[in-house]
């Protein structure tokens, strides 16, 4: 796979995330609720924070981004063992339909005036 910015970007991307502290919580705490003892799937998790804040809600998740950088890092910490990383493109799923899944498709601003709700199958 070729290499993409996000690739480039994967080992400061955490970091830009920090002074959103506030607002990742605020998501950590509501999308907890929401997947609750679910089979979850997360598109384009980066380096996974939210994917490990929300793992001890879920029955499993499976956490998967298009840059292999960023499942790199997010594989760096200690983690949940119900909590699995892949190398996933978002366009050519891997995964068969299900009706215990969830999809978590997070989209990550830099403005986090607009909230919007996981969304849920």
């Amino acid at each position: 796979m070729k290499k993409t910015i996000w690739d480039w970007y994967a080992p400061f991307y955490r970091q830009s995330m920090l002074p959103d502290k506030k607002a990742y919580q605020w998501m950590y705490d509501r999308i907890s609720h929401v997947v609750k003892d679910k089979t979850v799937l997360e598109i384009a998790t980066g380096p996974g924070l939210i994917a490990k804040h929300i793992a001890f809600a879920t029955k499993s998740i499976t956490a998967t981004d298009y840059s292999a950088d960023m499942i790199k890092e997010a594989q760096k910490d200690i983690y949940p063992e119900n909590l699995t990383f892949e190398i996933a493109d978002a366009t050519c799923l891997p995964y068969a339909t299900s009706p215990l899944m969830s999809l978590s498709l997070q989209m990550h601003c830099t403005s986090w005036s607009t909230r919007t709700k996981p969304y849920k199958r």
